[in-house]
């Protein structure tokens, strides 16, 4: 959505109007219109369509779609294509000739459209009544251009036209002739469009007839396609024009004449005023029509001329943004990851917004409105997120109109000490001056063997100023006693180790001997009650569980007293017993 593309257009006998781009979306994007506006507007015109619908028209052409259908499909066209101030006649024709309906506005193109499908087939061919009918109705209409079409696969035997040619020609009617396949009577066919100041067509593919019904639209008015040669004439300066009209332009020889839309800009033009090489902003995308053609007929005299190839290469950069216009620049600077993106423009408006889009590798989009530094220049800085290449887009908008986009790249390296510089000079002259070789890659320095090298290095400086240092530490250590002191300090720090040690685990011994007094005194209590249940001449049986639940906690205490008893203190608690 940020990256528009480009269309350019070239004119030709089926370009432009005569190519039915009309009402198209081609049309709606390019910088002309197809109609002819203001002084070259043209005016009212009555047209009669004269169709053989004899049976011989009844053979298919293309995917079973016969003569006859395609002439009705190009009627059709040529309804489409005329204006609603125009007139237009329909006159089917066999052996007789019969009105599908008669010339008149065109009020209802769809009914028209209608009437004109329900042509049927019907017998042999009589050309002579159905032209003259036609050319009796057109001489009642007040129209200024009057054209018959006629259009035949057959052929008529009779070929007495003079007075009705001197008809035509006096009552400004023009006649234009389509012969369909060999058949046809190409001979008249021929006479009749000349003598009739119009254009013959012969095709043996009826695929063309909607093509030609709808070009004789637009050529019967004698406007579109122009034939003469002319100078161009520069209207509006721009970058396009750079390198090509400094020392004048060759004439052409023909164009097809357009009108140029409002937003457009016309840089050469005609004699007449007719645009010849336009260019338009299309919203994001860019287009250009040139009106002349690209096939050396009208442009002749520039083939192979320098200026005619830089007129194309101009034409080319400025569609694809690479070329701005006058006065109007963009240019990104990049420092650390921070791209700082400039836009310049001559062309401004206090209200106009301009931002800047850009795009990643991987498609990622960031949009950053533009700060204005001072009349029509305008500045912002974005932080990218990887290295790598970016799209850039800068859009210059006027409300949702969008003024001017240019699109170009920028590239985000890696940080300056991976980098990889072109300029190596300073390198080259540190190696030199060191006495090496410069080695290139085309060298092939990986696949040749290295040569092997031994050196010596003088150690007995090193080594001598080692000994000087331990020998003065060692007079250090003579002067100053430090021997002994070191002994004594290490000697007094292990005894009083060993002492804090002791008192240590005698505290911990102590505590230990007063909790087995402790549980002495407990177990003791214990069977003493015990003792003292048993004593009673009557128990309950609670009583006797208790007297039984204490003697075994006594007991058990002190067998497991025992174990944390010295042998002596055992034998001394047997003395006690036994006593």
């Amino acid at each position: 959505k940020n990256y528009g593309g480009s269309v350019i257009a070239s004119g030709g006998d089926s370009s432009f109007a005569l190519g039915m781009y009309r009402d198209t979306s081609l049309e709606r994007i390019l910088p002309v219109d197809m109609n002819l506006k203001g002084k070259k507007e043209i005016p009212k015109m009555a047209m009669a369509l004269v169709i053989d619908h004899s049976s011989s028209m009844m053979s298919s052409e293309v995917a079973g779609v016969s003569k006859l259908d395609l002439a009705k499909m190009a009627a059709v066209s040529a309804v489409e294509t005329l204006r609603n101030t125009d007139e237009i006649g329909v006159l089917q024709f066999d052996d007789k000739y019969k009105w599908v309906f008669e010339p008149q506005l065109i009020t209802d193109k769809e009914e028209l459209s209608e009437y004109i499908s329900g042509i049927t087939y019907g017998g042999g061919t009589s050309i002579f009544p159905a032209v003259e009918e036609a050319t009796k109705e057109l001489e009642k209409s007040d129209a200024k251009l009057k054209h018959i079409i006629l259009l035949t696969d057959g052929q008529d035997g009779y070929n007495q036209y003079d007075d009705l040619l001197k008809r035509i020609n006096e009552n400004n009617i023009t006649l234009s002739t389509v012969a369909v396949g060999v058949d046809s009577d190409i001979n008249l066919m021929t006479r009749l469009a000349n003598e009739g100041n119009g254009r013959y067509y012969y095709t043996d593919a009826s695929t063309d007839i909607p093509r030609i019904f709808a070009q004789e639209v637009f050529l019967s008015s004698g406007e579109y396609l122009v034939n003469k040669e002319f100078y161009p004439v520069v209207s509006n300066y721009s970058n396009i024009l750079t390198g090509v009209t400094e020392n004048g332009v060759p004439s052409l020889l023909g164009y097809i004449a357009a009108t140029p839309k409002d937003t457009a800009k016309v840089l050469l033009e005609s004699d007449d005023g007719d645009p010849i090489l336009s260019v338009m902003q299309c919203g994001i995308g860019r287009t250009v029509a040139w009106n002349s053609d690209v096939t050396n007929e009208w442009t002749s005299n520039y083939a192979g001329q320098s200026m005619y190839q830089t007129l194309w290469n101009n034409i080319m950069n400025w569609a694809l943004t690479d070329l701005t216009e006058e006065g109007t620049g963009v240019s990104i600077s990049e420092n650390t990851g921070v791209l700082t993106v400039k836009y310049n423009t001559d062309e401004f408006d206090i209200s106009s917004q301009v931002t800047t889009t850009i795009t990643d590798e991987d498609g990622k989009e960031k949009e950053v409105v533009m700060n204005a530094t001072a009349p029509g220049k305008y500045e912002c800085e974005i932080d990218t997120d990887s290295t790598g290449i970016y799209s850039v887009n800068v859009q210059e908008k006027n409300g949702n109109d969008i003024v001017n986009s240019v699109t170009t790249s920028a590239v985000v390296q890696y940080s300056r000490e991976y980098r990889i510089f072109e300029y190596t000079e300073g390198f080259e002259k540190k190696v030199l001056n060191m006495g090496t070789k410069l080695k290139n890659l085309e060298d092939d320095v990986f696949n040749s063997e290295l040569e092997k090298k031994s050196g010596s290095i003088n150690i007995s400086e090193p080594c001598l100023l080692i000994v000087l240092i331990i020998f003065a530490i060692d007079i250090l250590f003579r002067r100053l006693e430090l021997n002994s002191r070191l002994r004594n300090m290490i000697s007094k720090y292990m005894n009083t180790y060993e002492e804090n040690k002791q008192k240590k685990e005698a505290e911990e011994a102590l505590k230990e001997k007063e909790k087995l007094l402790k549980e002495k005194e407990a177990y003791a209590n214990a069977l003493k009650e015990a003792k003292e249940l048993k004593r009673k001449e009557s128990l309950s049986k609670s009583e006797k569980k208790q007297a039984k639940q204490l003697a075994k906690k006594g007991l058990k205490g002190l067998s497991k007293e025992s174990g944390n008893l010295n042998t002596s203190e055992l034998l001394d608690r047997q003395k006690k017993r036994n006593s």
